[in-house]
Protein backbone atom coordinates (compact mmCIF):
# COMPACT_ATOMS: atom_id res chain seq x y z
CA UNK A 1 0.00 0.00 0.00
CA UNK A 2 2.72 2.55 0.83
CA UNK A 3 4.58 1.51 -2.30
CA UNK A 4 1.51 2.20 -4.38
CA UNK A 5 1.25 5.66 -2.78
CA UNK A 6 -2.41 5.43 -1.73
CA UNK A 7 -4.40 5.61 1.46
CA UNK A 8 -6.07 2.65 3.15
CA UNK A 9 -9.49 3.66 1.78
CA UNK A 10 -8.17 3.93 -1.79
CA UNK A 11 -6.46 0.55 -1.55
CA UNK A 12 -9.61 -1.08 -0.13
CA UNK A 13 -11.66 0.40 -2.98
CA UNK A 14 -9.21 -1.02 -5.57
CA UNK A 15 -9.36 -4.56 -4.21
CA UNK A 16 -13.09 -4.45 -3.44
CA UNK A 17 -12.80 -4.71 0.33
CA UNK A 18 -14.17 -2.62 3.16
CA UNK A 19 -12.07 -0.62 5.55
CA UNK A 20 -12.25 -1.95 9.11
CA UNK A 21 -12.62 0.78 11.66
CA UNK A 22 -10.17 0.36 14.57
CA UNK A 23 -13.11 0.69 17.00
CA UNK A 24 -14.67 -2.44 15.49
CA UNK A 25 -11.50 -4.51 15.55
CA UNK A 26 -12.08 -5.24 19.27
CA UNK A 27 -15.58 -6.52 18.46
CA UNK A 28 -14.17 -8.75 15.72
CA UNK A 29 -11.60 -10.26 18.06
CA UNK A 30 -14.31 -10.90 20.69
CA UNK A 31 -16.97 -12.43 18.45
CA UNK A 32 -15.00 -13.53 15.38
CA UNK A 33 -17.59 -11.80 13.18
CA UNK A 34 -17.79 -8.49 11.35
CA UNK A 35 -21.47 -8.06 12.25
CA UNK A 36 -22.36 -5.31 14.68
CA UNK A 37 -22.78 -6.10 18.35
CA UNK A 38 -26.20 -5.47 19.91
CA UNK A 39 -26.75 -1.84 20.69
CA UNK A 40 -28.53 -0.22 23.53
CA UNK A 41 -31.36 1.42 21.58
CA UNK A 42 -34.73 2.35 22.95
CA UNK A 43 -36.37 -0.58 24.77
CA UNK A 44 -39.63 -1.99 23.44
CA UNK A 45 -42.71 -0.58 25.10
CA UNK A 46 -44.71 -3.77 24.73
CA UNK A 47 -43.90 -7.30 25.79
CA UNK A 48 -44.24 -10.39 23.61
CA UNK A 49 -47.58 -11.21 25.29
CA UNK A 50 -48.90 -7.71 24.60
CA UNK A 51 -47.78 -8.01 20.97
CA UNK A 52 -49.82 -11.24 20.71
CA UNK A 53 -52.82 -9.49 22.29
CA UNK A 54 -52.61 -6.65 19.76
CA UNK A 55 -52.41 -9.10 16.86
CA UNK A 56 -55.32 -11.23 18.13
CA UNK A 57 -57.55 -8.19 18.62
CA UNK A 58 -57.04 -7.16 15.00
CA UNK A 59 -57.47 -10.70 13.67
CA UNK A 60 -60.83 -10.90 15.47
CA UNK A 61 -62.01 -7.49 14.26
CA UNK A 62 -60.26 -6.41 11.07
CA UNK A 63 -61.96 -2.99 11.13
CA UNK A 64 -60.64 -2.13 14.60
CA UNK A 65 -58.56 1.05 14.62
CA UNK A 66 -55.05 1.22 15.99
CA UNK A 67 -56.13 4.04 18.31
CA UNK A 68 -58.85 1.85 19.86
CA UNK A 69 -56.32 -0.91 20.57
CA UNK A 70 -53.72 1.47 21.97
CA UNK A 71 -56.07 2.69 24.68
CA UNK A 72 -56.94 -0.76 26.06
CA UNK A 73 -53.77 -2.83 25.77
CA UNK A 74 -53.47 -4.74 29.08
CA UNK A 75 -50.26 -4.75 31.08
CA UNK A 76 -49.18 -1.23 30.08
CA UNK A 77 -49.18 1.43 32.74
CA UNK A 78 -50.29 4.08 30.31
CA UNK A 79 -51.89 3.74 26.93
CA UNK A 80 -49.43 3.13 24.12
CA UNK A 81 -49.28 5.17 20.95
CA UNK A 82 -51.36 4.14 17.95
CA UNK A 83 -48.16 4.14 15.89
CA UNK A 84 -46.76 1.45 18.20
CA UNK A 85 -49.83 -0.69 17.46
CA UNK A 86 -49.36 -0.12 13.72
CA UNK A 87 -45.68 -1.10 14.03
CA UNK A 88 -46.54 -4.34 15.88
CA UNK A 89 -49.19 -5.21 13.27
CA UNK A 90 -46.72 -4.54 10.45
CA UNK A 91 -44.17 -6.84 12.12
CA UNK A 92 -46.85 -9.56 12.02
CA UNK A 93 -47.68 -8.95 8.36
CA UNK A 94 -50.89 -6.94 8.84
CA UNK A 95 -51.03 -3.59 7.05
CA UNK A 96 -53.73 -0.95 6.76
CA UNK A 97 -55.79 -1.04 3.57
CA UNK A 98 -59.08 0.22 2.27
CA UNK A 99 -61.56 -2.66 2.29
CA UNK A 100 -63.15 -4.22 -0.76
CA UNK A 101 -66.74 -3.01 -0.73
CA UNK A 102 -69.15 -5.73 -1.76
CA UNK A 103 -72.90 -6.11 -1.95
CA UNK A 104 -74.74 -7.62 0.97
CA UNK A 105 -75.12 -11.27 0.03
CA UNK A 106 -76.78 -13.90 2.17
CA UNK A 107 -75.70 -17.52 2.20
CA UNK A 108 -78.60 -18.28 -0.16
CA UNK A 109 -77.44 -15.58 -2.63
CA UNK A 110 -73.93 -17.02 -2.65
CA UNK A 111 -75.21 -20.55 -3.11
CA UNK A 112 -77.49 -19.48 -6.01
CA UNK A 113 -74.59 -17.74 -7.75
CA UNK A 114 -72.38 -20.79 -7.36
CA UNK A 115 -75.10 -23.12 -8.70
CA UNK A 116 -75.62 -20.86 -11.74
CA UNK A 117 -71.88 -20.85 -12.46
CA UNK A 118 -71.67 -24.65 -12.16
CA UNK A 119 -74.71 -25.12 -14.45
CA UNK A 120 -73.23 -22.86 -17.13
CA UNK A 121 -69.56 -23.79 -16.88
CA UNK A 122 -69.49 -25.34 -20.37
CA UNK A 123 -70.93 -22.40 -22.28
CA UNK A 124 -69.27 -21.61 -25.60
CA UNK A 125 -68.26 -18.20 -26.89
CA UNK A 126 -71.30 -18.17 -29.14
CA UNK A 127 -73.57 -18.68 -26.11
CA UNK A 128 -71.84 -15.91 -24.12
CA UNK A 129 -72.34 -13.48 -27.02
CA UNK A 130 -76.10 -13.60 -26.43
CA UNK A 131 -75.72 -12.36 -22.84
CA UNK A 132 -76.17 -8.70 -21.94
CA UNK A 133 -73.73 -7.67 -19.19
CA UNK A 134 -74.78 -4.60 -17.25
CA UNK A 135 -73.25 -2.49 -14.56
CA UNK A 136 -74.36 0.51 -12.62
CA UNK A 137 -72.39 3.00 -10.62
CA UNK A 138 -73.61 5.45 -8.01
CA UNK A 139 -71.92 8.83 -7.74
CA UNK A 140 -72.72 10.26 -4.33
CA UNK A 141 -72.94 14.03 -4.26
CA UNK A 142 -74.25 14.86 -0.79
CA UNK A 143 -72.15 13.07 1.84
CA UNK A 144 -68.58 12.25 2.73
CA UNK A 145 -67.01 9.19 1.15
CA UNK A 146 -66.91 7.42 4.54
CA UNK A 147 -63.42 5.99 4.06
CA UNK A 148 -62.84 3.01 6.30
CA UNK A 149 -59.58 1.16 6.79
CA UNK A 150 -58.86 -2.33 8.01
CA UNK A 151 -55.80 -4.39 8.81
CA UNK A 152 -55.25 -7.43 6.61
CA UNK A 153 -52.49 -9.51 5.11
CA UNK A 154 -51.45 -9.11 1.50
CA UNK A 155 -53.57 -11.92 -0.01
CA UNK A 156 -56.75 -11.46 2.08
CA UNK A 157 -58.60 -8.82 0.05
CA UNK A 158 -61.69 -10.92 -0.68
CA UNK A 159 -61.81 -12.91 2.57
CA UNK A 160 -65.24 -12.49 4.19
CA UNK A 161 -63.89 -10.84 7.33
CA UNK A 162 -62.14 -8.20 5.18
CA UNK A 163 -65.12 -7.26 2.97
CA UNK A 164 -67.19 -4.23 3.94
CA UNK A 165 -70.80 -5.02 3.01
CA UNK A 166 -72.96 -2.02 2.25
CA UNK A 167 -76.41 -1.34 0.93
CA UNK A 168 -76.26 1.28 -1.78
CA UNK A 169 -78.24 4.38 -0.90
CA UNK A 170 -77.94 8.13 -0.74
CA UNK A 171 -78.53 11.12 -2.95
CA UNK A 172 -76.54 11.10 -6.15
CA UNK A 173 -76.48 10.35 -9.83
CA UNK A 174 -76.92 6.82 -11.09
CA UNK A 175 -75.26 5.67 -14.31
CA UNK A 176 -76.35 2.47 -16.03
CA UNK A 177 -74.91 0.87 -19.14
CA UNK A 178 -75.00 -2.44 -20.94
CA UNK A 179 -72.57 -4.28 -23.21
CA UNK A 180 -73.63 -6.99 -25.63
Amino acid sequence: MPEAGCTTAEFAARVGASVINPKHSAAISQTGSTRDLPRSGRPRVTSRAQDCYILNQHLRDRFRTAAATSAVTPGTHNSIYAQTVRNRLAESGLHGHRPYVGSVLSRRHRNDRKQWALRNINWTRQRWRTILCTDESMFVLSRADGRVRLYRRRNERYVDCCVLQRHRFGVGAQLWCGVV
